[in-house]
C-alpha cells in the first residue's frame, strides 16, 4: 500500500520530529502567558465555602500600591485550587468602592474599581482565615473622610457602572433591595456603637442600623448584648430588630426600598429573633440614594493616630468616659454575603 502524503512527510522529517514538537509545545505556552497578562481569562469563580479554595475560574492582574504608610496587596487572583486571596472574590465588588481608616486625617483612602478587585488590606479589609468572610474594621483613632466627621470606618459604597460613578437612584421612586449576611463581631468598649448598613443621600442619613452596647464600664467590646435598632431620617425615627443582639451572632439583614418607603427583613441566625417592618416614607430627601455596608464606627478618640486634633469629635462635647482612650481601638463586621438588586 502506497504511503499518503502526510506519512512520506512524517517519514523525511526523522530526527527533526522531537525538535518541532518542542517549539510547537512552546509556542503554545507562550500564547497562553500572553493570554494570562492580557487579562482574558474567565472572571467566573466558584469557591469551596469550607476552605476557601478556587475550583473554577480566575482572573489576572497584577500591580502594588501602598495606603497609609502600611503596604497593601494588588495582585494576581489566583487559579483553581488555589485559596481565595482578595475580598472581591467573595463578595461582588464590581459597583462598589471601599473607605478605610488610614491615609491622612481628614483624607481616608478609597478603593475602587478596577483596584478593588485585587486589593486586600491586613488590618482593615481582609478575608478571614477560612475564606469564608470579608473582615471590616474601623479604629476610632484612624483617618475620617472630611473635617466635618468625628467617626472613621471602613465601609462600602454603592457604584454604578462598574464602579466608574457614584450610585444615585431616585428615592422616591427607584425599588431597589440590599441583603447581607454578616456578624457583628467586636466593638469599642466605652461608646460601643457602630453602624453595619446604610441609605444615604446627598446630605442625610435615610437608615442607619446601629448597634448600641451596655454603658460604660460594662462592655468588653467581645462578649457584650446589646440592642440592634433601624434609625430613619436621621434619628427621628427608631425601631429595634433586636433588642438582645449577641456580639458574634450571625444575621441576615435585608433592606427594600419602594416608592420612597424603605421596609426591613431581619434575623438572627443564633437566637432565631426575628422582626419584619412595615415601611417608613423617606422625609427631606436630598439628591440620589445610595447603599452603604461595613462599619462605620460610632466613636473616636481626641486626639488620632496621626498625633493630630480630631476638632470634630472633641466638638462633641461627650462625658469623659464616652471618649475611647485607645486610638486603635476598634469595631468589626465580616460579611459572607452581600448582593443589590
Amino acid at each position: 500500500m502506497k504511503n499518503t502524503t502526510f506519512e512520506r512527510i512524517y517519514t523525511r522529517l526523522g530526527s527533526h520530529r522531537a525538535a518541532i514538537a518542542a517549539g510547537v509545545f512552546a509556542c503554545i505556552g507562550i500564547l497562553l502567558l500572553a493570554r494570562s497578562f492580557a487579562g482574558t481569562s474567565p472572571t467566573s469563580i466558584a469557591v469551596e465555602p469550607e476552605t476557601g479554595v478556587i475550583t473554577e475560574g480566575a482572573q489576572l492582574k497584577e500591580a502594588a500600591d501602598t495606603s497609609g504608610g502600611k503596604t497593601v496587596i494588588f495582585g494576581m487572583l489566583g487559579a483553581p485550587g488555589a485559596p481565595l486571596q482578595y475580598p472581591a472574590q467573595l463578595l461582588t465588588l464590581n459597583n462598589w468602592k471601599v473607605t478605610l481608616p488610614v491615609g491622612s486625617p481628614n483624607s481616608a483612602t478609597e478603593i475602587k474599581q478596577p483596584q478593588l478587585a485585587t486589593f486586600t488590606d491586613a488590618n482593615y479589609f481582609h478575608l478571614n482565615d477560612s475564606g469564608s468572610a470579608v473582615i471590616f474594621k474601623a479604629i476610632a483613632g484612624g483617618a475620617r473622610t472630611s473635617t466635618g466627621t468625628a467617626y472613621p470606618r471602613a465601609e462600602l459604597r454603592e457604584m454604578a457602572n462598574n464602579g466608574t460613578t457614584n450610585a444615585a437612584w431616585t428615592c422616591a421612586s427607584a425599588a431597589r433591595s440590599m441583603y447581607l449576611e454578616q456578624a457583628l463581631t467586636h466593638t469599642t468598649i466605652h461608646k460601643p456603637e457602630a453602624t453595619i448598613a446604610q441609605i444615604h443621600d446627598a446630605s442625610n442619613d435615610l437608615l442607619m442600623v446601629k448597634y448600641f452596647g451596655p454603658n460604660y464600664p460594662g462592655a468588653t467590646g467581645s462578649t457584650d448584648t446589646g440592642s440592634l435598632e433601624a434609625r430613619l431620617n436621621n434619628d427621628s425615627v427608631t425601631i429595634v430588630l433586636d433588642p438582645a443582639y449577641k456580639l458574634g451572632d450571625p444575621m441576615t439583614l435585608e433592606v427594600t426600598v419602594v416608592d420612597g418607603g424603605v421596609s426591613i427583613i431581619y434575623h438572627n441566625l443564633r437566637s432565631g429573633v426575628s422582626k419584619v417592618t412595615t415601611p417608613v416614607a423617606f422625609k427631606g430627601v436630598s439628591g440620589g440614594c445610595y447603599f452603604k455596608a461595613g462599619v462605620y464606627i460610632q466613636a473616636c478618640t481626641k486626639i488620632d493616630i496621626y498625633g493630630q486634633t480630631n476638632t470634630t469629635c472633641v466638638n462633641k462635647n461627650f462625658a469623659t468616659s464616652l471618649y475611647e482612650t485607645d486610638p486603635y481601638a476598634y469595631s468589626e463586621v465580616a460579611i459572607t454575603k452581600l448582593t443589590v438588586r
